[in-house]
């Protein structure tokens, strides 16, 4: 197990301690779930892979202290999360939670997840993901990160205020920049995020602002002993944006949008342009037979920057690929399709994403419950497009998996 995971074994124990001292098993909710699955290949974006199998077991908890403090755990233990021949471990939420009527203060490590539009979502900057992990559902690939919330009921929804000290990054294929050094900010403790949503009711909504440094990695180049130095850099990210939901009609509607601010110095150079405007607007709808068909459409504009010198360019075109802002203006939009067997116990689903110039994502989910708490997963995605874009420069990620999961 690589010395970058030790940390996770120290929160693990301490999360996993606290528990087993502080609780009784009349006020402990414990879980725990069983996945292994045998993949074609795997994420990290290198051709003529072969199988790999791995297998993971996964436990969540929720321990009422008292009438006061709650304790909140999730993690998991893996054989081979990436298909690297390295065992992983993560915690995803370590949390103590005190409720003091309609104040709540939450510290710990959790799983930010913002965002109601289907998959993209503009606001979703404060929680990181390991698009290398071997997972059937993306969601499992996010991680968490270390908060200190408070959360007030105000007006009829939620402000919550948060400060997130903990700096953690969004894991892209390594090959598609080997041997680089990724560099963490110098001050993770200035990120803070403030949020007020209302929930539960017939149209649901949120604005939030967050000052972070950016997860997702940019490649820059500098200097050093007369000779050039690639690393990954995460400049500070300021974010205002907000989502709704509800429905008209037939149809079940979304939104999202989002404003981005970079401190432009820190990207010139090494990127032609850089995000600045994101806006998602979808619908989806059930017919019978269990048949749901959901759609959006999607809209980024970016902000130029000073030119790039010509011995960058290769790294401005990298920048501008994974930060989708090869464009000033670009379209493009996904299209999701559910089958649904037997009350849920079996399920088809197919989806497809494509951003202009940026070439084509396509996926295909089964599943099928053998009994309660068990269940056969299948999966396939294909990348499609010019070595250039964004999803034609993954056609080595092209995978077919089968799985089994236990448990929740």
């Amino acid at each position: 197990m690589s010395g970058a995971q030790r940390p996770e074994i120290l929160i693990a124990a301490l999360a996993f301690g606290t528990l087993a001292l502080a609780s009784s098993p009349a006020r402990a909710e414990v879980e725990f779930s069983t996945r292994a699955g045998l993949w074609s290949g795997t994420r990290l974006n290198q051709p003529d892979e072969g199988l790999f199998a791995r297998a993971e077991i996964w436990m969540r908890s929720t321990t009422a202290l008292n009438s006061v403090l709650e304790v909140r755990t999730e993690g998991w233990v893996s054989t081979d999360p990436a298909g690297d021949n390295d065992a992983g471990i993560e915690v995803r939420q370590a949390l103590v939670a005190a409720k003091l009527g309609g104040l709540r203060l939450e510290a710990g490590r959790d799983v930010y997840a913002w965002g109601r539009t289907d998959r993209i979502n503009p606001t979703d900057v404060v929680g990181p993901r390991d698009h290398r992990r071997l997972v059937d559902d993306e969601n499992d690939n996010r991680r968490g990160i270390a908060t200190v919330r408070a959360l007030v009921d105000v007006a009829g929804g939620e402000l919550s205020l948060h400060w997130l000290p903990e700096f953690r990054a969004t894991e892209l294929p390594t090959v598609a920049v080997p041997g680089v050094e990724d560099v963490h900010p110098d001050s993770p403790e200035q990120q803070f995020a403030v949020r007020y949503e209302r929930f539960g009711a017939a149209f649901d909504w949120s604005v939030s602002y967050a000052q972070v440094a950016d997860r997702t990695p940019w490649v820059s180049v500098a200097m050093q002993g007369g000779r050039p130095v690639t690393s990954l850099r995460h400049p500070t990210l300021r974010m205002f944006g907000g989502d709704f939901a509800t429905t008209l009609g037939p149809y079940g509607v979304r939104g999202e949008a989002a404003i981005y601010d970079y401190d432009d110095d820190d990207l010139t150079g090494v990127a032609r342009r850089r995000p600045a405007i994101a806006v998602v607007l979808g619908a989806d709808r059930d017919f019978p037979g269990q048949l749901n068909v959901n759609v959006q459409g999607v809209v980024r504009m970016s902000k130029s920057l000073p030119e790039t010198p010509p011995a960058l360019a290769p790294v401005a075109l990298r920048n501008g690929t994974v930060q989708i802002a090869w464009r000033d203006t670009l379209t493009g939009g996904t299209v999701r399709v559910r089958k649904a067997f037997a009350a849920d116990r079996a399920s088809v689903e197919a989806s497809a994403a494509a951003y202009e110039g940026g070439g084509r994502f396509a996926q295909m989910r089964a599943s099928y419950a053998i009994r309660d708490g068990v269940r056969l997963t299948a999966l396939a995605e294909r990348f499609e497009g010019n070595a250039a874009t964004l999803f034609g420069g993954l056609k080595n990620n092209n995978v077919i998996s089968l799985g089994v999961r236990v448990g929740f």
